[in-house]
């Protein structure tokens, strides 16, 4: 049986992790594997040289035969949600391009056909009228929004290294691209770049679109 307050969890995101711990330890005691691929015959061959006691599998892909033995060995398995538009057991932040995925530039109408509108369609169509999401939909939520704090978390502080030091713009949606104040707002965000601080924002658009020009600027060395 899994223990659900382990003092030394280890996080398992990805089949290099995954096979590195096990060689290194020989033992996935107090483990936790998130979204990994376990299928591919090497992979399988190690999970299963070894015992699943005090191990938690979350949305991992597995074999039969490997099923079987996590719960024949004491590991605990929590299966991947169907239907939902959305991982929730991903183990890194979203990209732009997944995000924007369906957007045709230049058809500002396709952004209602995009990975994000379609989320968010359904986490606003999962909660009609006020009421509780249903308990499946509201696991899959919890689940996910708990990933995505935990990938931001590694984002901002590295395992190798100081923190980043982090600096948030919030703003209207409504800012106009060609307002003085967008224009503002993106040098600030340059600056705050080139001073090294990490700038993060809650998307888009307007203020917060604006500042993200900064960072992008000055990987492209252009100065606003």
């Amino acid at each position: 049986m899994y223990d659900c307050c382990p003092h030394d969890l280890t996080e398992l995101e990805s089949t290099e992790a995954f096979l590195r711990h096990i060689e290194d330890t020989r033992s996935l005691k107090n483990t936790a594997v998130q979204g990994v691929n376990l299928t591919d015959t090497d992979v399988e061959a190690a999970l299963t040289s070894v015992s699943a006691e005090d191990a938690c599998f979350l949305g991992c892909d597995l074999s039969e035969a490997a099923e079987q033995h996590i719960r024949k060995t004491g590991g605990t398995i929590f299966p991947g949600f169907v239907g939902v538009p959305f991982r929730p057991y991903r183990s890194s932040l979203y990209t732009p391009a997944e995000l924007m995925a369906g957007y045709e530039r230049g058809r500002p109408e396709t952004r209602d056909d995009t990975t994000d509108a379609h989320i968010y369609r359904y986490f606003k169509g999962r909660k009609r009228d006020g009421r509780d999401a249903p308990v499946m939909d509201a696991l899959a939520f919890r689940i996910h929004d708990h990933a995505i704090d935990n990938a931001l978390r590694d984002l901002l502080s590295p395992g190798e290294g100081a923190e980043r030091r982090v600096v948030g713009i919030m703003g209207g949606h409504q800012l106009e691209r060609d307002a003085p104040l967008y224009r503002q707002v993106a040098r600030l965000a340059w600056r705050l770049t080139q001073a090294g601080f990490f700038v993060a924002t809650g998307g888009g658009p307007g203020a917060m679109e604006a500042a993200n020009l900064g960072p992008h600027w000055r990987r492209t060395s252009t100065t606003p």
